[in-house]
């Protein structure tokens, strides 16, 4: 449940605001990183799709928006926020950690309760 709540944040989010952002972008960087955002947006809710639908799919899609959600973190960073080069950097590897490790945990088979049935 919290990683369908974390898709649908980032999904929403992600699109919405890249939709906004597009006509303030000046430069590549700024086009770029809006298109990641629109791109991880989207991806959130192909992954959405594929878990609610318990398809084999869902699982690698849920590693392309976690992927595309650090690229965006660290782009916005540098490219919208001015950010030295270190700091997106440092943004980007710790988006890509929490999305590791809630991808992770949301991909484990489930344990069977104690002294619950085996």
């Amino acid at each position: 449940m919290p990683l369908v709540l974390l898709l649908l944040v980032a999904g929403v989010s992600g699109v919405r605001n890249a939709i906004d952002e597009w006509p303030q972008a000046a430069g590549t960087g700024q086009k770029v990183a809006t298109g990641s955002e629109m791109v991880h947006g989207v991806a959130s809710g192909i992954a959405l799709i594929g878990l609610g639908v318990r398809k084999a799919w869902a699982r690698p899609a849920l590693w392309v928006w976690g992927g595309l959600l650090a690229t965006t973190a660290g782009l916005a960073a540098a490219y919208w926020g001015s950010a030295p080069i270190a700091a997106a950097l440092a943004g980007a590897a710790v988006t890509a950690l929490i999305c590791y490790v809630a991808v992770r945990l949301a991909l484990e088979p489930s344990a069977p309760a104690a002294g619950g049935p085996a």
